[in-house]
């Protein structure tokens, strides 16, 4: 586990302390998945329509929403899903929460190029398909392909209160979903590709558009 501690001077202030459960993915499996981003990633720019119309065609995360990345037919995909099902059920047992209901994941691939990109402070909150806040449950970052990059965990209140965590090949961390995040900037030569998720829960599922939404179960 990793925890995010944001302590507090002020009896009108909450102290944070928040779990994130981070596990490391064999570095095999983890080469293999950065093979599929690559190959795939043409097939997902060409056939896939991004969030916004705005959005710059060939940014691989404007496509979230579209597509399952779960859905593609590799065994190190198979691999990987049964991974995520594992220790997202190890990560309720810690923090003592019931994971014997269904629930179910979204998945998509990340590449930031070196360009100056980052991927902004953001959160998982609705899971990218218009949930509740109040039902908001556990998102999910793999980094696959990282050279010298971080992902930041911002204060529940405070945007400028920043818990930089280094990226480490093959290091999944599960975290819960209204947890703003974000990147820093790719400078190397070779390209950041990461694996991301949201899971929500069957109440969560009957509500929203889900059509990209799988059930998480061990294939």
């Amino acid at each position: 586990m990793i925890p995010l501690i944001f302590p507090s001077k002020s009896p009108m202030l909450p102290a944070f302390n928040i779990n994130l459960f981070d596990v490391t993915l064999d570095l095999e499996i983890t080469k293999q998945l950065a093979e599929v981003v690559i190959a795939e990633e043409n097939n997902i720019i060409n056939g896939v329509k991004s969030l916004e119309k705005d959005d710059d065609p060939t940014w691989l995360t404007g496509k979230l929403w579209s597509y399952n990345f779960l859905d593609f037919d590799y065994p190190c995909i198979t691999h990987f899903n049964n991974f995520i099902f594992d220790n997202y059920k190890s990560y309720m047992n810690v923090i003592g929460v019931d994971c014997s209901k269904p629930v179910y994941i979204q998945c998509w691939a990340n590449i930031l190029k070196n360009n100056g990109r980052i991927i902004k402070p953001h959160n998982h909150a609705n899971a990218h398909c218009g949930a509740p806040y109040e039902y908001s449950y556990v998102s999910g970052n793999i980094s696959i392909v990282v050279e010298n990059t971080s992902t930041f965990f911002t204060h529940p209140l405070f945007k400028d209160l920043v818990i930089d965590i280094p990226n480490k090949t093959g290091e999944l961390i599960m975290f819960p979903s209204f947890i703003t995040h974000g990147s820093s900037e790719n400078k190397s030569e070779n390209p950041r590709i990461t694996i991301a998720f949201d899971i929500i829960t069957e109440e969560v599922y009957n509500m929203v558009d889900n059509h990209n939404f799988r059930l998480l179960t061990e294939r």
